[in-house]
């Protein structure tokens, strides 16, 4: 059930466009085995359908929302615990395959500009579409405490071939790298619905891992 939503919208993108139906139906068979191996506890299906539902629920204050939609679906298309560079690799792959698919070149720069930009969740405040793309991604963070424990868990088990001794200080780093930030969220409703719970989160979470 959860594959096939994400699968229609996939399609969705495509029916308003040329594109050979063989390449949309071969790279999205490459899409869904990246986001269902047995290593993705977080990153996976789940986390693409919630930014999705995300992106219908703020279409009408999105301009482009095929390339907010594309970024979602390829932001994480490769992903290992062992790379620093999964954002740059996802963001190739997305290149190839829009380039395939004959997508417009401007519209595949945009796209991975937004792939990019979840390295650091920091850019221009310039693109708003770009704004409501990151808030999809770090929606978590603002969760009641009980899911965003059960997410930290999640990104745990993606980390376990390192011990405490090593994740627990890159951990910490990426919690004080969010907290430090002027502001997590970057759309004004973000902002307003998950910034205050998302702070409370993380400082949690570093007591909890010092």
């Amino acid at each position: 059930m959860l594959e096939q939503s994400v699968e229609n919208a996939w399609n969705n993108i495509w029916k308003q466009t040329n594109s050979p139906s063989g390449l949309v139906n071969t790279f999205w068979a490459e899409i869904v085995k990246a986001y269902s191996s047995k290593e993705r506890y977080y990153h996976n299906l789940q986390h693409i359908s919630q930014m999705l539902n995300s992106s219908l629920n703020y279409k009408n204050k999105i301009e482009d929302i095929q390339v907010v939609q594309l970024a979602i679906f390829y932001h994480d298309v490769i992903y290992s615990a062992k790379r620093k560079d999964n954002e740059e690799r996802s963001a190739k792959l997305a290149s190839k395959h829009l380039k395939k698919l004959g997508y417009p070149q401007n519209k595949i720069e945009k796209c991975c500009t937004y792939i990019l930009a979840t390295k650091s969740h920091q850019f221009s405040l310039t693109d708003s579409d770009l704004a409501y793309f990151l808030d999809f991604d770090l929606q978590k963070l603002g969760a009641n405490w009980l899911e965003y424990e059960e997410y930290t868990k999640q990104i745990r088990l993606e980390y376990r071939i390192y011990p405490d001794l090593v994740y627990k200080p890159g951990r910490k780093k990426v919690l004080e790298h969010f907290l430090k930030l002027g502001k997590i969220y970057k759309s004004p409703e973000f902002f307003s619905l998950y910034e205050k719970q998302a702070r409370t989160n993380l400082l949690k979470e570093l007591e909890f891992i010092r």
